[in-house]
This record gives structure tokens, C-alpha cells and sequence, in this order.
């Protein structure tokens, strides 16, 4: 509520001030002998004999100086007080009730990248997955205490457990498919490499190529476990172009001359 004549706003339980008074004072609220009056009737009021049953402790004493502070803030006003929303606008919005009432948590752009990607919609749930670290990596299903024969990260001869970092940025499989199609990763978190290789890259239709590598080498892995096939640059390659070619047939009009061109430099 704006407070002006506070004709309209209840001196307890109303919040005002930043604050609901009866909260904030209970001993004193305890002695109040008119607890729906209002802000504009406590102004008026002659003395506390009006408002409270007297005699007070000490405790609510101190509370009524206190009080009395904060309603020395307010400003006598001819003006009608008027309603407001928290967001501090009078009109009602339910994404901003929804978002006062969840609280505002705040994402990194990968998600938003994401979301505006031209990959098909299985690209989207996995890349989801991975920057939410969902995967099902030996390292996920360990934390999830699944018994394995082995953590370790099949696509490297280091006996080294298959993290999601690990078996997309700093397995030298994985940096070797990087290196295939011109990119070069070090040893970063997942989302400095990320924001890394938009740099690096330099195209508007950088998070195609990343999501569309990450999930190639996925495969890759995929592969070896279930089927037995050897992971390769060669083939991790190849099946990146495939998917891409892909993408192209869904991206925007605008890109699509320079994707073909991108992607033939690979060849």
C-alpha cells in the first residue's frame, strides 16, 4: 500500500513502514484496545489513553517509543492512500507473482543460447542435462550409488573417473575431436569453457557446433560401452557433419549460407 491520508490502511495488521506493526510490537499490540483502527485514526488520536488500556509494561513502553519513530515518518497527506503490488506497479502480472513468490534465481546465458539453438529437440534435452550435470557419467551414477565395474572414463587410457568435465573438456579424447573442427580447449569448469569457445568460435551459430560436438562425443562413448566400437576422431567427425547438415536444413535463413561455408572448411 502507498500510504498518503492512511484513511485506508489498518494501523496493526497492515503493512506499512516496511513493517506489519502488530508483528513487530506484540507486548504492545497485547494492550491495544482497538485493534482494527486505522492509520489515519492513531494520527488523529489525542494520546495513548485512546489507543491503549492502560497502564503499559515496561516492555511495551519501549515499544510504543519505537512506534511512535515510525509513525513520525509519515507525512500528512489530503490525498487517498492507493493499493499497490510488491513489484511496485498497480497492475496484476502472474509471472511476477510467480517469480516474488519462488524468489529470482539467476542462470547462466548457456541456457538462454539453449534455448534459441536450431538443434533438434534430443540435442536440447541432452545439452540440458549436461549443463544441469544429469548425465548419466560413472561419476553421477557413483554419487548415486550404483555398483560398477569401473568409473574410469572409457574413451582415455587414464584410469581417471568419468566426470562430465572430464569426458567433455579435459579427456584427451575429447580434446582431440575439439581440435578436429579448429577449437582448442584447456582445463576450465564447464561454463568458462563454454563462454570460451563462443569466443573462440566467433559465429553466431556457436552453440550448434558445441551442443552438436558434446553430443557426438557422447555417442562416442555411448558406443564403445553398448556396442563395443572403438571411439574415433575419424567418426566423431563424421558424425558431427551429419548432424550439422542437419541443423543447417532448421536454422535461420540468414545463416545458412555461412554455416555451409563453416562447415565446408571442415572437409
Amino acid at each position: 500500500m502507498n500510504i498518503l491520508d492512511g484513511a485506508s490502511c489498518l494501523f496493526w495488521e497492515d503493512l506499512w513502514n516496511n513493517r506489519v506493526p502488530k508483528l513487530q510490537y506484540p507486548e504492545l499490540y497485547s494492550f491495544v484496545n482497538n485493534k482494527d483502527i486505522s492509520l489515519k485514526s492513531v494520527m488523529e488520536a489525542q494520546g495513548p489513553a485512546e489507543l491503549f488500556h492502560l497502564p503499559i509494561s515496561d516492555v511495551a513502553h519501549q515499544q510504543l517509543i519505537s512506534l511512535a519513530e515510525d509513525q513520525a515518518t509519515i507525512q500528512d497527506s489530503m490525498e487517498f492512500d492507493y493499493w499497490s503490488y510488491i513489484w511496485g506497479s498497480s497492475f496484476s502480472s502472474s509471472a511476477k507473482a510467480y517469480t516474488h513468490l519462488t524468489g529470482y534465481r539467476v542462470i547462466h546465458l548457456a541456457f538462454k543460447w539453449l534455448r534459441k539453438s536450431a538443434c533438434q529437440n534430443k540435442h536440447k534435452v541432452f545439452f540440458w542435462l549436461l549443463l544441469k550435470d544429469r548425465l548419466s557419467t560413472s561419476a553421477l551414477l557413483c554419487r548415486r550409488n550404483m555398483n560398477l565395474p569401473d568409473y574410469t572414463c572409457v574413451t582415455c587410457p587414464a584410469y581417471i573417473e568419468e566426470s562430465l568435465e572430464h569426458l567433455f573438456i579435459h579427456c584427451p579424447f575429447a580434446q582431440s575431436c575439439w581440435a578436429a573442427i579448429g577449437v582448442q580447449i584447456g582445463f576450465d569448469e564447464l561454463f568458462a569453457t563454454l563462454e570460451r569457445l563462443k569466443l573462440h568460435l566467433g559465429v553466431p551459430f556457436f552453440m550448434e557446433i558445441i551442443i552438436l560436438m558434446s553430443w557426438c562425443i557422447w555417442m562416442q562413448r555411448n558406443d564403445f560401452i553398448f556396442k563395443g566400437i572403438q571411439p574415433s576422431q575419424v567418426s566423431c567427425l563424421q558424425h558431427f557433419k551429419k548432424e550439422f547438415i542437419l541443423v543447417i536444413l532448421r536454422a535461420k535463413t540468414k545463416y545458412k549460407t555461412t554455416m555451409n561455408l563453416w562447415l565446408e572448411a571442415l572437409v
